[in-house]
């Protein structure tokens, strides 16, 4: 926006238990997050051989390869990422941070999640616009150019309400997933559902389509192996014989699987 900016010198948010997490909102109202303080509060961290933990910057190239993540640098020019780059220069944007939260499985990854949504970025979108001195002059020269302002600063604001309504809508299905995340017990495929917002049956016939499910709706061996799936058998009485039927539950892990292939082949309800 020309003449009306937004605060383009960084910010810095500080938490006890996620250590600084560096922002900058930029002119086109664009927020870039620093790559380095986003994946040490995920967690994608490793000890070396004297104890030190560094970043896994080979599992960090991966995840914004494969989720088509854009990396940029702190003038918000767009970089290729390489392991000998030094991270804390690169930023990535509000999107890309939203596909680090969906893919990290830290137990960290919930929380942090929150703060975000609760606080940094309520932080940063509550920041209006000011005029530079430059378009001070030309507003007292012509008049005129404080009508456009208003009606940039007008547009602005719009965007900033759209993008926390989208925030709040969230939040309910968000809390539900780091229910369902953080349980020790497995869910009912009706459950999962739900909570991913698809149809049941859309569900299951996804699962078989993709050869997870078998034709039962029971999962093949290597998936009850890999730990997404629990199978129990729940005994319905049919006239005067009682049998067993197995029925599928899903675990936390098994969630988060289902999640992202929902996720890959966009699909919805």
């Amino acid at each position: 926006m020309k003449g009306v900016e937004r605060m383009n010198e960084l910010q810095v948010f500080k938490n006890e238990e996620f250590g600084q997490l560096r922002v900058i909102a930029k002119s086109d109202d664009e927020v870039y997050f620093n790559l380095h303080d986003i994946a040490w509060a995920l967690g994608y961290t490793r000890p070396n051989a004297v104890g030190q933990m560094y970043l896994r910057k080979d599992r960090i190239i991966n995840i914004i390869k494969n989720l088509d993540i854009v990396v940029v640098t702190a003038s918000g020019h767009k970089s290729e990422l390489a392991s000998n780059m030094d991270f804390e220069q690169l930023y990535i944007t509000e999107s890309g941070l939203y596909g680090f939260l969906m893919e990290s499985e830290t137990e960290l990854a919930m929380k942090f999640k929150k703060w975000i949504i609760n606080e940094v970025l309520p932080s940063i979108r509550k920041h209006g616009a000011y005029l530079t001195p430059e378009k001070i002059e030309e507003v007292l020269l012509n008049p005129d150019t404080i009508i456009k302002l208003a009606t940039q600063l007008k547009e602005e604001r719009l965007k900033r309400l759209e993008a926390e309504k989208k925030v709040i809508a969230l939040q309910p299905k968000a809390e539900m997933f780091d229910t369902f995340m953080t349980g020790k017990n497995a869910q009912t495929m009706n459950e999962v559902a739900k909570c991913l917002g698809i149809g049941r049956n859309k569900l299951f016939k996804f699962l078989r389509d993709l050869k997870i499910l078998m034709s039962n709706n029971t999962p093949y061996e290597c998936y009850r192996r890999e730990g997404y799936f629990e199978v129990i058998e729940t005994p319905i009485k049919m006239g005067d014989i009682v049998i067993n039927k197995p029925q599928t539950l899903v675990t936390p892990k098994g969630v988060n699987f289902i999640a992202k292939l929902l996720k890959e082949k966009s699909i919805t309800a």
